[in-house]
Order: structure tokens, then C-alpha cells, then sequence
């Protein structure tokens, strides 16, 4: 049998769990402070110029949405329905809060390509395509419901 009464094991855990209240409430402190649990869950329109740009059924596309500057480095891709899209963020829990620089390619499916109905290659010729030229950049903040991509001016913005 135990030499402790219940009484005082029961006071001796009380100080174990008091003494770790301060670590679990820093260690809450880090991880929002770091971007984990919860972010902004973004949708968008695809548009040229005004109008709704759909990406067509045997093209490929990509668009990516990746964090520049602060920790930890995010990038998350989009999914894609016609003219607008969805951007989840790491384990579908939103993206956090920051600015954003955005990548999008277009290519044709294998299919149309072995079909003749197009040549490879990225549609609008890598314009928006790599991380260091891409001119889409937006700030996504905790109140962002909507980004609209703007394919002909050349511009993300978010609301």
C-alpha cells in the first residue's frame, strides 16, 4: 500500500498542475503568435479585365498563394472551379494573416497536347508564373472574405 493518503497525493498533483499553467499558456502564446490554428479560409474570382476568366476543361492550372516574409513560410495552392477558387490554407485550417505573393500557370492537359489542340507551355507565358516576377501580390488580413485576380491588369486585390 502507498505510505501517502489519497489527501495528499491528490495536493501533490494540484502542484504539479499549477506549476504547469504558465508553460501551457506560453506555449498557446507561441503557436498563434507563430501562425498555427486558425486563418483566413480565401475565395476569389478569376477575371480578365473585368470579366470572368474560366479556365478551360482540358487545361491545367496552378494558382499559389505564398507568404513573403514572416515565420513560418506558408505556401498553399488553390483549388479551382471555372472563374473562382478557393485557397484552404495548410491543413485546411485558412491562411494566416500577412502579405502574399500569388503564382498562376495555365497549361494544356497531355490529352489536348497529344490531341493537336495545343502546344505546351504556360498560356500566359510565365507572366505570372515564378515566385521572384509574378506582379500578383495581395495582403490578406483576418477580415479578407474575397480576392479578385485581375489576369489582364495584372493586379490581386483583396476585400
Amino acid at each position: 500500500m502507498n505510505p501517502l493518503s489519497r489527501s495528499d497525493r491528490k495536493a501533490g498533483m494540484m502542484k504539479r498542475v499549477l506549476r504547469a499553467g504558465p508553460v501551457v499558456a506560453l506555449l498557446l502564446v507561441v503557436l498563434t503568435a507563430s501562425g498555427c490554428g486558425s486563418g483566413v479560409k480565401v475565395h476569389g474570382h478569376l477575371v480578365m479585365d473585368g470579366k470572368p476568366y474560366e479556365v478551360a476543361p482540358d487545361e491545367l492550372s496552378y494558382l499559389i498563394f505564398i507568404r513573403s516574409g514572416g515565420e513560418p513560410k506558408v505556401s498553399c495552392g488553390a483549388i479551382i472551379d471555372r472563374d473562382t477558387f478557393t485557397v484552404e490554407g495548410p491543413e485546411g485550417k485558412g491562411l494566416p494573416p500577412g502579405k502574399y505573393i500569388i503564382t498562376f500557370r495555365v497549361t494544356p492537359s497531355v490529352y489536348a497536347i497529344n490531341q493537336k489542340k495545343a502546344s505546351p507551355g504556360d498560356k500566359f507565358k510565365e507572366a505570372f508564373s515564378k515566385e521572384e516576377s509574378t506582379p500578383l501580390s495581395c495582403e490578406i488580413t483576418s477580415s479578407t472574405k474575397d480576392v479578385t485576380i485581375d489576369l489582364g491588369k495584372k493586379t490581386a486585390t483583396a476585400s
